[in-house]
């Protein structure tokens, strides 16, 4: 059985980052399950944190920025961000 690393199941509880895995990467075909091992596998965690940081522009464009839920979603990718961004600094 695969350790999933912290960072992996980190992203998992990030809403705008299980949309990421869960849908546009299986669409777009980068994922199959898109299951904790196969993100653990297929992407490192500098690949997370970018798409986090891609996840968190589309959050800040300020039409979404008027929709509560996108200012939850951002506040919980700079947290997301943030954290593991210093712990791979």
């Amino acid at each position: 059985m695969t350790k999933i690393r912290p960072i992996v199941k980190a992203a998992l509880r990030v809403r705008e980052l299980q949309y990421q895995f869960w849908v546009i990467d299986i669409e777009d075909g980068y994922l199959e399950t898109a299951s904790p091992e196969e993100i653990n596998e297929k992407y490192s965690d500098e690949y997370i944190i970018g798409e986090a940081r891609n996840r968190l522009a589309i959050a800040m464009d300020p039409c979404n920025q008027e929709e509560d839920y996108w200012r939850k979603d951002a506040a919980q990718l700079r947290r997301f961000i943030n954290k593991w961004e210093t712990a791979n600094g």
